[in-house]
């Protein structure tokens, strides 16, 4: 995770210097790349992108991370290694990695509501068969005051007759 956020840092870094200037020195490089960091931290610890990796889809998120970790060093080799670098390369190069984002937030949001919509139709049909077993019971229970009743009465008869016998 921090290893695709420091590969951010330098993307953005090295962007920003392609596209607003050729000239820059060391001191520069080193604070911007200290203010992105800054900014990443910022990011790690005021949202939930840690903590949702402890979630019951973590899983799944730590695959989306992975993936796009992936697919930027992959464009970061084509665009440094395999292409020649420009402005537009690394313009492109962005616009494919913030994409690839928004197609994994895309697709982790969508398996969260599959889930929740599986949870929530496991709840209702727990539901259905709770109220059957309670309705069960308590027909059971009017069985069985109705013949308690009757059990009673049938006493208080016999203990009639006896009384009028006596």
């Amino acid at each position: 995770m921090l290893d695709l956020f420091s590969y951010i840092t330098f993307g953005a870094s090295a962007l920003f210097f392609t596209l607003f200037t050729n000239y820059y020195t060391m001191v520069s490089v080193i604070i911007l790349d200290v203010s992105l960091n800054i900014f990443e931290y910022i990011i790690l610890t005021k949202t939930t992108i840690i903590e949702k990796l402890d979630d019951e889809y973590g899983l799944l998120y730590f695959y989306l991370i992975l993936y796009i970790w992936i697919s930027s060093m992959v464009i970061y080799y084509l665009t440094t290694y395999v292409f020649n670098i420009d402005a537009v390369s690394y313009i492109i190069a962005t616009v494919v990695v913030v994409s690839q984002l928004f197609f994994s937030l895309f697709v982790y949001s969508i398996n969260k509501k599959i889930r929740q919509d599986k949870l929530s139709l496991q709840q209702i049909n727990d539901l259905k068969i709770y109220t059957q077993q309670l309705e069960s019971s308590q027909r059971g229970l009017r069985k069985f005051k109705h013949d308690y009743q009757n059990m009673l009465l049938s006493l208080k008869l016999s203990v009639k007759k006896v009384m009028t016998k006596s």
